[in-house]
């Protein structure tokens, strides 16, 4: 009969205990448990890579080799009134995505103003360059700061950048 205390707590102390830990620090210790397994034999490598798809990290979002947070597309109607006591209604463009932000690991809603039109007229020249632009990067799964960069809206980028 085994007279050594017990030391192992229980079940749910220990999924609370996983909880606390970070994303990073959650992965680690389950590719720690899984080289255990493994080196006990009771899993094989076929079933850890089962297990182990992808990386799951995602990459640096501001990277060069990032396809993350490719980003979409929002057209908003605005109505305005002027001090005369005009109304105007405009139809805006705004470019929105989900970037990683390292320091809070988690995913950031960031958006950014493109252009806008006045209701019911046909985009400026200008305008209607952006937003086919900005369509055909979407379409094409650019990534976000390619997208940023080619709108011309190099300091918005390095804003989130900031916030990262």
């Amino acid at each position: 009969m085994d007279t050594s205390p017990n030391f192992s707590p229980a079940l749910s102390e220990a999924i609370a205990l996983v909880d606390q830990l970070s994303i990073n620090d959650q992965k680690k210790l389950a590719l720690y448990l899984l080289l255990y397994l493994y080196q006990r034999s009771v899993v094989s490598r076929a079933e850890i890579d089962a297990l182990v798809l992808v990386d799951s990290e995602p990459p640096d979002p501001l990277g060069p080799t990032s396809t993350v947070a490719v980003g979409w597309k929002q057209e908003k109607r605005v109505v305005k009134e002027r001090d005369s006591g005009a109304i105007n209604t405009y139809i805006e463009y705004w470019f929105n995505c989900e970037v990683w932000s390292s320091k809070e690991e988690a995913w950031k809603h960031k958006s950014c103003y493109i252009c806008q039109h006045p209701e019911g007229r046909s985009p400026s020249p200008g305008a209607a360059r952006k937003i086919e632009l900005l369509n055909r990067q979407i379409a094409n799964k650019r990534p976000y700061w390619e997208t940023m960069q080619l709108l011309n809206k190099q300091r918005k980028l390095e804003q989130w950048q900031g916030h990262l």
